[in-house]
């Protein structure tokens, strides 16, 4: 509505095409009544020598048109701070609650991250055991997927252009139980290898500078050229290939005298049911799901911790420019007021208003822009995996102006159906 405080009412009255013999009538005494009766405007006046009441009959002079929007927006930029601080305060409510449901896609990325540098995470071991059929087990499940039989393999010649070593036994070992102390695990399809310390430094004492050399395996008569990716911690010689290569090695060889089963999990967030169900049917499986429950849960509760918080900044946000609307609008009942005295009808009053919320509401929609364009950069310049597509982004600012203008409408309501008598008063 319309200010009080920067402009005086004759001025007002100037603009509004109001005589100056009506306002006269405000401005002289401080006992006054002032209704409308019969579209004149009746202003009773209490004397200070009688107790006797003066009753004045004023005739308005009809006002000039004068455009509702160009009024609002004399409105508007008169309060411009509060509404600024308004949509401020709102547009950040906002965009916690956008970083706080985007926060499943940093998890994600914080998940894909941990397993590119842990990719024997979705591993899993089972031995031989011959009261049940594990690999039979283990095929049909569609949540698996590289599943294959393992065995024990001899006379493995692994060598360097410097160093040479022959393994006479070779047995088959749990990957996801094993933790890195350089690099990481082998990658199916990758034609890697990792050692033990205690082999690596057979080839070079220091262990780290193996990685991403490459070493000669020979098996069967068949060389194969692998590529270090890196040395895990275990007190014995050992190594660990890529699956497609291993597989190679167990051509041909007995299928009933099988050592173990490797397997793969597909889906990172399946680790732990297909292992609690394997320990159901008393089947021992070595993986890593205990790591992976443990990881799972610390996520859950940091995404739930960024919602609650997001949720009360959000809250907090809407409480406070309720707070600051509600105060800007208890100011503006004797402008109201004023309007109707005028001769203003209430469709115009309105208008003026609904025009003064629609721009709060484009202010709104403008920062919140804003601050979601800023979001975006800062996370792509940080790495930051926050994924917001057009259409999220149209529907956060319209969501947001409609929100706004919404509350406004409600807290205006009241305004404008009250009385001009008795806004007057206020």
């Amino acid at each position: 509505m319309l200010p009080s405080g920067n402009r005086t009412q004759r001025d007002l009255a100037n603009e509004l095409g109001v005589s100056s013999f009506a306002i006269s009538k405000w401005e002289r005494g401080v006992s006054q009544i002032i209704t409308i009766e019969d579209k004149k405007v009746c202003v009773q006046k209490y004397l200070d020598e009688a107790d006797r009441t003066l009753k004045e009959d004023m005739a308005l002079s009809p006002p000039k048109k004068v455009s509702s929007f160009k009024l609002a927006c004399k409105n508007f930029k008169t309060a411009g701070k509060k509404y600024l601080l308004v949509s401020c305060i709102f547009s950040i409510g906002i965009l916690c609650m956008i970083f706080s449901l985007s926060s499943g896609n940093i998890i994600e990325q914080s998940i894909s991250d941990f397993k590119e540098k842990n990719v024997a995470f979705n591993n899993g071991y089972v031995k031989n055991d011959e009261k049940n059929d594990i690999f039979k087990r283990l095929t049909v499940d569609a949540r698996l997927e590289n599943v294959y039989k393992q065995y024990k393999i001899e006379n493995v010649i692994l060598s360097t252009n410097t160093h040479s070593e022959i393994m006479v036994e070779k047995y088959p070992m749990p990957k996801a139980t094993e933790s890195m102390s350089y690099g990481t695990m082998p990658k199916n399809n990758k034609k890697e290898i990792a050692l033990t310390p205690s082999l690596a430094k057979k080839f070079n004492s220091k262990i780290n500078e193996l990685i991403g050399k490459e070493i000669i395996l020979e098996y069967q008569s068949k060389k194969y050229v692998l590529k270090v990716s890196g040395i895990y911690n275990a007190g014995y010689d050992d190594f660990f290939v890529s699956s497609d290569i291993e597989k190679e090695f167990y051509k041909g060889l007995d299928d009933e005298t099988y050592y173990s089963v490797n397997y793969d999990v597909k889906d990172f967030e399946n680790i732990v049911a297909v292992s609690d169900e394997l320990a159901k049917e008393k089947i021992q499986s070595e993986n890593a799901s205990e790591q992976v429950k443990t990881m799972q849960n610390t996520f859950d509760k940091i995404q739930t911790l960024f919602m609650v918080i997001s949720g009360m900044i959000l809250f907090v946000a809407m409480f406070v420019a309720i707070i600051i609307l509600i105060k800007m609008q208890s100011t503006r009942y004797k402008m109201v007021g004023l309007l109707y005295s005028f001769g203003f009808q209430k469709n115009i009053v309105s208008k003026i208003i609904v025009s003064e919320n629609v721009l709060l509401t484009f202010l709104v929609a403008v920062i919140s822009s804003f601050l979601l364009i800023g979001m975006q950069f800062i996370a792509r310049l940080y790495h930051i995996n926050i994924n917001l597509s057009i259409i999220e982004f149209v529907a956060t600012i319209l969501t947001s102006g409609l929100v706004i203008l919404l509350i406004n409408a409600i807290i205006n309501r009241k305004l404008i159906n009250t009385r001009p008598n008795i806004a007057l008063r206020k």
